[in-house]
């Protein structure tokens, strides 16, 4: 049995120190734009593979594109998830290659199987992140994608758990995007029945500057703090989909009960999205509907990510990287970190 000696951490247990001075006068200079290859992204964040966003779940199983055209009209990428199982390849990748014909930026997630038998028309794509987008990506050999190269679209590998990971892929051709965690997210079980992941915070700061690929950390965002820490670890890219999970343009239809209006929400490895029970690693439920849009989701967190990065004295978000000072706090700081005022009142 091995056991590790250093004591991994979350989110909830880091801080980002402010900068002892400041040049940024006004949170309207700084710029939370980057270039992630041929991709202009105004925040550094993508949306989750999942079906409730993108699917007729609950009729055909048809793809659809409404909630990708609000992610790119808000500056972020949508990736297209794998569907349910009646969703055929084909009808995702008609629709993904129709939204990068109007230069719309997006992503189409792909299982392994899917990979290796259209890996020639996926390669061939414009204006296309493809994602290898399995629950293990230690099952990936190095030789399957580090001959991927077209300077007009990106390849997605993941998920990986541990930061031993960075060593994958030194060969490859085109820069990568390695996408981290397991078990973080909020429809996620595998911790729990497995035992099996790492705390995300921990993750990025292990990998970050020891990869020649894009580091991508996926899951486990409960809030805006939690992304402005995830950057400031060193991560270029976020993966998130709770935060959106109530938005107008999901596909995951409005119902109403006697304790508000809801929508329902389920991870990809539930028995909800998989249609069996057989390995399930996911979780299903609802969220509250407050009538919010994408893009209003968005401007939520492009404000935060702006004011951490004022805070720090960055004007960019490489900046950001460089300068931010992260400390580890006590566990009681989360009681000094929260309101502490009756909402009643």
């Amino acid at each position: 049995m091995k056991t590790s000696s250093s004591e991994a951490f979350t989110f909830d247990d880091v801080l980002i120190l402010p900068a002892p001075h400041s040049r940024v006068k006004s949170r309207k200079e700084v710029s939370t734009a980057m270039q992630c290859g041929p991709f202009k992204l105004e925040l550094p964040i993508f949306t989750a593979s999942m079906a409730v966003f993108d699917t007729d779940y609950a009729g055909t199983g048809a793809p659809n594109s409404t909630f990708a055209r609000a992610v790119a009209a808000a500056g972020g990428v949508h990736i297209q998830s794998r569907g349910m199982p009646q969703t055929s390849f084909h009808s995702r990748f008609a629709m993904v290659s129709t939204l990068a014909a109007e230069g719309l930026p997006v992503g189409i997630a792909v299982g392994l199987d899917e990979y290796f038998e259209h890996k020639a028309v996926l390669m061939a794509l414009n204006g296309v992140i493809v994602s290898i987008d399995i629950a293990n990506g230690a099952i990936i050999e190095d030789e399957d994608v580090i001959d991927w190269r077209n300077e007009r679209n990106l390849l997605m590998v993941g998920n990986f758990g541990t930061p031993r990971a960075v060593q994958r892929f030194g060969g490859a051709m085109q820069r990568l995007i390695q996408k981290y965690s397991v078990g973080s997210g909020s429809a996620c079980t595998t911790r729990g029945v497995t035992g099996i992941g790492s705390p995300n915070a921990w993750l990025v700061e292990q990998v970050s500057g020891n990869s020649s690929h894009w580091l991508c950390i996926d899951g486990g965002i409960k809030g805006t703090a939690d992304f402005c820490k995830a950057v400031a670890l060193g991560a270029d890219l976020v993966m998130t989909g709770r935060p959106f999970s109530a938005a107008n343009e999901t596909c995951s239809p409005i119902f109403e009960t006697s304790a508000g209006r809801f929508k329902e929400y389920f991870g990809m490895a539930s028995a909800r999205a998989k249609g069996n029970t057989e390995f399930v690693e996911g979780a299903q439920g609802r969220v509250r509907f407050e009538e919010e849009t994408v893009a209003q989701v968005f401007k939520v967190f492009e404000q935060a990510l702006r004011s951490a990065m004022s805070y720090v004295d960055a004007l960019t978000l490489d900046e950001y990287r460089r300068k931010a000072e992260v400390i580890r706090v006590t566990s009681s700081t989360q009681l000094e970190n929260s309101t502490r005022l009756d909402a009643g009142v």
